[in-house]
Parts: C-alpha cells; sequence; structure tokens
C-alpha cells in the first residue's frame, strides 16, 4: 500500500499562499505509517483545482495505483503555518484523539 498525496489542490489554498495555480498536479508520497483507519468517513470538499478523476487519470500515469492505495488531496483554504509550542489535535468520535506539539 502506498499514501500518494497532491500539493497545492485547493484553489483557496492557492489564493492566500499568493501563489500560481500549478499546470499540472504536484504528487509526492507519505509512509503507510501515516494512516486513518479503515472505514473511515472521507469529506469531499469544494474548490479542487484539479478533479478526483483527473489526479486518478495523473497519478495512474506516474505508478500504479493498488488496491488499498490513498490519494490525498491537499490543504484546503484556512490553514495556517504551524509554530513551535503549538498543539495540533484530532479528534474522532468513539476512538479517541491524537495530540501532537509542534517543538
Amino acid at each position: 500500500m502506498k499514501i500518494v498525496l497532491v500539493g497545492l489542490n485547493y484553489r483557496d489554498h492557492a489564493k492566500e499562499l499568493e501563489m500560481p495555480l500549478p499546470a499540472e498536479p504536484i504528487v509526492f508520497m507519505k509512509p503507510v505509517t501515516a494512516l486513518i483507519g479503515p472505514e473511515e468517513s472521507i469529506c469531499y470538499p469544494p474548490h479542487f483545482i484539479f478533479t478526483v478523476e483527473e489526479l486518478v487519470s495523473f497519478i495512474s500515469h506516474v505508478m500504479t495505483l493498488m488496491p488499498g492505495d490513498i490519494i490525498a488531496t491537499g490543504t484546503p483554504g484556512g490553514i495556517g503555518a504551524l509554530d513551535r509550542g503549538d498543539t495540533i489535535e484530532i479528534r474522532i468520535e468513539g476512538i479517541g484523539t491524537l495530540r501532537n506539539y509542534v517543538g
């Protein structure tokens, strides 16, 4: 299994960073240890630069996608920079909280 990430795929995020829209998807890999569990809900937000279909097609030309592979679609608008001392919490109802500290 592999995790394929797409950088700069939200118009709002590109605008707030004052970055030009990419001509083609920017893809990179993430280790499988960065997964959420199976059966989790996926939020399908608006404002993509490239549609899911375009991303799957593009990535399929770069590598073979296999069952279980994950494509993360980028960072949405409103996500700011992390600073030392920040705490990041991810809560999943019924499972618990993952908490990390920026050092």
